[in-house]
């Protein structure tokens, strides 16, 4: 079976943390200002060829967790000795961690970033008398930088303002480019910065559990952020607009492996949240607590603004986790089974809804709407397996004249 479309790996030797072609003054075609990004003469592309093997995985395993970084290993086999790194003439003196590196493809003349991040290792195997060695490439998206970059203070971080336009100027403290972030603004208000030392990585997450909302590095490598009302009006859009997947022919995409589940592992009866120098906040749902006894959860030290922030926090994850739910954990495929199926696996981002049908042999169909959590792509010569983690969206958007979403008492506003 051949691939539905050819991955590249792209290592880029030169400084700077953007991807994109480098802005040379004077260039019809590289000096476009929004296409090109700053960088030096000095930065130089190549492609990876004889890959063996490819594995991706983003995103995170809970509605409620934080996002990881995302990773990427490569494996491919150097026959001339190109990428031997005491090879000057080569690009020996080029190669070391922190090389930036894309993995994309092109399908259907539809171009598709599925991992931009750096190079944490390199790791050679050579194979005595044949002249050939077996390169793998360990990498890991830009939370690795954040991770790795501690800051105190945050430059004019003052109260009262939403998570994402103190986002900004975190990231304004690494002098992380414009043209790789993609920011909201967010729902709720802040405390001023609290002038702690912390790595970048946790000031952005603290942004992100404020605002309930979700911030993770996307397949560009943009660092992205997504306000809570903006995932709920993601996860409401029209049910012709989404990804489909199903387990019968049609006009879908098809998946070969589904996990639901029907358990108490996210059951939450009675949640609390507190905010820095706030009061606890504490909300239940007695019928729950009867029938499922008490399942406490807890939130603290948040730097929401407000008391009645938390509350309606702590009522918002309540009104999602007071009752076991049927969830579809995972879906699994191969690109190679039909064009649909292709282009809707490699098209989706994190939070993006999907819809999914499971036909039993006997009853009726499970249909549920969920939204993305974490993606996974295996690839060799000749396969493309990809793996979607899946979770019920914590809340959709109150969408008029909308029979799944104008139900009031159901949909949030």
């Amino acid at each position: 079976m051949s691939l539905p479309a050819v991955p590249t790996v792209t290592i880029r030797f030169g400084p700077g943390a953007t991807f994109g072609p480098i802005m040379q003054l004077g260039s019809a075609t590289q000096g476009i200002l929004g296409t090109a990004v700053l960088g030096t003469a000095a930065s130089e592309y190549v492609d990876v060829t004889n890959i063996q093997r490819i594995a991706i995985r983003r995103g995170r395993d809970r509605v409620l967790d934080t996002y990881s970084a995302g990773t990427a290993t490569i494996q491919f086999l150097d026959t001339a000795g190109v990428w031997n790194p005491t090879n000057t003439s080569s690009y020996g003196t080029k190669i070391k961690p922190f090389n930036q590196i894309q993995i994309r493809t092109t399908y259907s003349s539809t171009n598709y970033e599925l991992f931009t991040g750096y190079v944490s290792s390199w790791d050679y195997d050579w194979q005595p008398g044949t002249g050939v060695s077996q390169v793998t490439i360990q990498a890991i998206d830009a939370f690795r930088l954040f991770g790795l970059a501690n800051i105190t203070t945050v430059s004019g971080a003052t109260a009262g303002e939403t998570p994402g336009a103190r986002l900004e100027k975190i990231l304004d403290e690494v002098t992380w480019p414009e043209s790789y972030r993609d920011i909201d603004t967010g729902s709720v208000t802040v405390q001023a910065d609290p002038g702690t030392e912390r790595t970048v990585l946790e000031a952005a997450q603290a942004m992100e559990t404020a605002e309930l909302g979700a911030f993770f590095i996307a397949g560009d490598g943009k660092a992205t952020f997504l306000s809570r009302s903006e995932i709920a009006n993601i996860s409401s859009q029209p049910l012709a607009s989404i990804a489909q997947f199903r387990d019968t022919a049609g006009s879908y995409a098809r998946y070969q492996t589904i996990d639901v589940s029907y358990d108490d592992n996210d059951l939450a009866n009675v949640v609390s949240v507190t905010r820095q120098g706030g009061t606890t906040q504490t909300v239940s749902n007695t019928a729950s607590v009867l029938e499922y006894y008490q399942r406490s959860l807890s939130r603290t030290g948040l730097l929401l603004q407000t008391d009645a922030q938390a509350l309606n926090q702590a009522n918002m994850i309540l009104g999602y986790r007071d009752e076991i739910q049927q969830v579809v954990q995972s879906i699994s495929t191969d690109l190679s089974r039909d064009a649909t199926t292709a282009a809707t696996c490699l098209a989706l981002e994190l939070n993006d809804p999907v819809y999914v049908v499971r036909t039993p042999v006997a009853g009726p169909a499970i249909a549920l709407r969920v939204s993305v959590q974490n993606i996974s792509h295996d690839i060799s010569p000749a396969t493309w397996r990809t793996t979607i983690g899946t979770a019920v969206p914590l809340a959709t958007a109150f969408v008029l004249g909308s029979s799944e979403f104008g139900i009031l008492g159901t949909s949030t506003l």
